[in-house]
């Protein structure tokens, strides 16, 4: 098994700078509730939840990096990471962020970036907007077999391109995608069935798959399952109509990049795919 398939973070074993356990759960209970009255934000990539994480942080000085303390994350996307301290630090200060990972094979994730905001919330609370050096690649640090929510946020479709391929035997359901992409700068192509998809993927790399679960002549986990075989890295992800159970059971240990609920809202979309289909531009220019 490809030890990717199982990097997750590592959840808090020690005591962070704003509290950790049932304290910490309730500060970030808070923060995403005042989140969710916020009006809808652009953003070029999909954030993800920190739930009870905690990542080592150090500031840069004169090429230098010191002070290393244990901050709380809020949530992280490919391009910058929200964490939460207990005093303020100046905005525009390099630093470098240590993220613990509990997969096979893998060491932490060292990341550096650079402090973009950093605003008060209450009490000692502080929460630090950090913009990385560089995108990661996000299967290494979250469980990307779960159902895609939607959240208070949008992306902007001007700056997603690239190359997609729709494995998906519904003309509907094509054609609801292609209309959801009619603003992107992505090049679209489809087919209707497992073999078909393996045909042209022999002969044409794509950027990105979006493939059903349910297909004529197989599962689109199939697909998944024989692009892995082959050396096919591409990022994958499953369009299901069932509920998340079973979804799951399906999909088991394949290699996936995400899983999107049928009927499929455009937000949702564009904000799932933007995490591989963005510009590079896009991606150095969010924090989390």
């Amino acid at each position: 098994m490809n030890p990717k398939q199982k990097a997750i973070l590592q959840p808090a074993a020690q005591r962070s700078t704003v509290g950790s356990g049932k304290q910490l759960s309730e500060i970030l209970k808070e923060l995403n509730a005042r989140g969710n009255k916020k009006f809808e934000e652009i953003r070029s990539s999909m954030r993800w939840s920190l739930k009870n994480v905690i990542v080592e942080f150090e500031l840069e000085e004169n090429g230098y990096y010191r002070n290393k303390i244990r901050l709380a994350g809020r949530n992280i996307s490919t391009n910058g990471i929200s964490l939460l301290h207990s005093s303020f630090f100046y905005p525009e200060t390099p630093c470098r962020i240590t993220i613990p990972l509990r997969a096979v094979g893998y060491a932490d994730l060292v990341v550096r970036g650079t402090i973009r905001r950093c605003t008060h919330w209450k009490g000692i609370v502080h929460e630090l907007g950090i913009e990385f050096d560089e995108a990661i690649d996000m299967s290494r640090v979250v469980p990307r077999n779960e159902i895609t929510k939607g959240r208070d946020e949008y992306s902007n479709p001007e700056l997603l391109s690239g190359s997609l391929l729709h494995v998906e035997d519904s003309k509907s359901q094509r054609e609801q995608v292609i209309a959801h992409l009619a603003d992107t700068r992505i090049k679209y192509s489809s087919v209707e069935s497992v073999e078909q998809a393996k045909k042209l993927m022999q002969s044409k790399s794509f950027d990105m798959v979006l493939v059903n679960l349910d297909l004529p002549d197989g599962s689109g986990v199939d697909v998944v399952s024989w692009m892995r075989e082959n050396d096919n890295n591409a990022p994958a992800m499953v369009l299901s109509g069932k509920s998340a159970g079973q979804t799951l059971k399906q999909v088991g240990e394949v290699e996936i990049s995400g899983i999107l609920p049928i009927p499929m809202d455009r937000s949702i979309l564009l904000l799932s795919i933007a995490d591989y289909l963005s510009s590079k531009s896009s991606r150095n220019r969010d924090a989390a």
